[in-house]
């Protein structure tokens, strides 16, 4: 199947939406160590393993990729993962996985394909995914690069890597998880599988003469889009992701 790989976004708008990140709070000297934590920790998930963990996101690496393209796709999802928190705070858009597709966008990443997944907004039990989505994870990654054995296991063995994958999940009744696999694929191009998973509580209140129940239901929705990396675009941008990301303070990253 041919593929038309769109236009790369204007590097004005990718400048524009990197500049729009002020700095979480004044640098002193307890932010300096903290950065320097996270520029260690960003260098031990490049150079030591092939899974970190973010604040709600997991992201694996089969072993044909690059450090350098390790390195850019980890600043990318760690970039988007901030701006997704302060347009959740202000409750943005309603349709979070298009809108984390469009950040990815400006710096440097293009869709690809749909591949098929679950029925959208249907009701599963939390830890389930539907058997359809669970194929289009297989079939995309290579063993141990995504939703399978080993990266999951590791996460769920490591309470401290739990720990940050929460971290800014939970906003109102909605919980947003995602899962980035990347691979280099056979044309040499390095390709992810964005997969996003929401929860959100629904409540509902009978009320009787004496008292009133609450019933509480839990709504699972599961999106997939295949995704590819244009890395001369983001190299024009790296270094201002890399300032941006040493200035806010809350920026988390965890090898596994």
């Amino acid at each position: 199947m041919t593929r038309t790989i769109p236009p790369a976004p204007s590097h004005d708008d990718t400048r524009a939406m990197i500049a729009s990140l002020a700095p979480t709070q004044r640098l002193t000297s307890r932010s300096a160590s903290r950065t320097d934590d996270w520029e260690a920790s960003l260098q031990r998930a490049v150079d030591e393993t092939d899974v970190a963990v973010l604040p709600s996101s997991l992201v694996a690496f089969s072993a044909q990729i690059s450090r350098q393209d390790k390195h850019d796709i980890l600043l990318c999802h760690q970039l988007v993962q901030i701006l997704m928190r302060a347009a959740r705070e202000r409750e943005a858009t309603d349709d979070w996985f298009a809108y984390y597709k469009r950040r990815l966008e400006f710096l440097g990443w293009y869709e690809l394909y749909l591949p098929d997944s679950g029925t959208s907004s249907s009701y599963l039990p939390a830890d389930d995914i539907s058997p359809v989505t669970l194929q289009a994870v297989k079939d995309i990654g290579l063993p141990g690069s995504g939703l399978q054995a080993p990266a999951l296991q590791r996460l769920e063995q490591d309470q401290a890597a739990q720990r940050v994958m929460v971290r800014n999940t939970v906003v109102g009744q909605s919980a947003v998880y995602r899962f980035l696999p990347s691979m280099t694929g056979a044309n040499g191009m390095v390709e992810a599988l964005l997969y996003q998973r929401q929860f959100q509580d629904q409540r509902t209140m009978t009320k009787g003469r004496f008292f009133s129940q609450i019933t509480t239901t839990q709504q699972v929705e599961e999106r997939l889009a295949v995704i590819a990396f244009r890395p001369g675009h983001f190299e024009r941008h790296r270094q201002q992701v890399l300032d941006t990301l040493r200035q806010q303070i809350e920026t988390r990253i965890y090898p596994l």
